[in-house]
């Protein structure tokens, strides 16, 4: 479990799936991975799920914010991928449950995923489309070019 008040300086976690039925106290960790036109990445470990929840979990609205003070907190927002879970007979059961840990994948897009400069095209053909890209690289090529001998 995350004690995230047992002293002024914890660190602030709040994890909320919206439509989710496992308690936040069976968090054991949270890792959140932030990257540029990529997806953004968080993995919510839980000690003990609900073999239901595995399939009921994923698509599922995550907001999760981390910080040491109001002043600075991130915020991850996207929605579960998929669960991952252990479990292994000779070890029992872990908050009533046979799943004794299970890894909920988060995919976020906190960060752009896209170039700065992006254009959609619609109703062109393949020809038309074509000649844009040949005009626009053409019109990056020096004025005097020379090719090769």
């Amino acid at each position: 479990m995350i004690f995230t008040n047992t002293t002024s300086d914890s660190a602030i976690i709040t994890v909320d799936i919206e439509g989710g039925t496992v308690p936040t106290n069976q968090i054991g960790n949270v890792e959140l991975t932030f990257s540029e036109n990529k997806h953004d990445i968080a993995i919510v470990t839980y000690g003990g799920f609900p073999g239901m929840a595995v399939v009921a979990y994923k698509g599922l609205p995550v907001r999760i914010t981390v910080g040491n003070n109001e002043a600075n907190l991130i915020e991850f927002t996207g929605y579960v991928a998929y669960v991952e879970v252990e479990s292994l007979t000779r070890m029992g059961t872990v908050n009533d449950s046979l799943i004794q840990m299970a890894k909920v994948v988060c995919f976020g897009s906190s960060y752009q995923m896209k170039p700065l400069r992006s254009t959609t095209y619609a109703n062109k053909t393949i020809k038309q489309l074509t000649e844009v890209v040949e005009n626009r690289l053409l019109s990056t090529l020096p004025s005097k070019f020379m090719p090769f001998s």
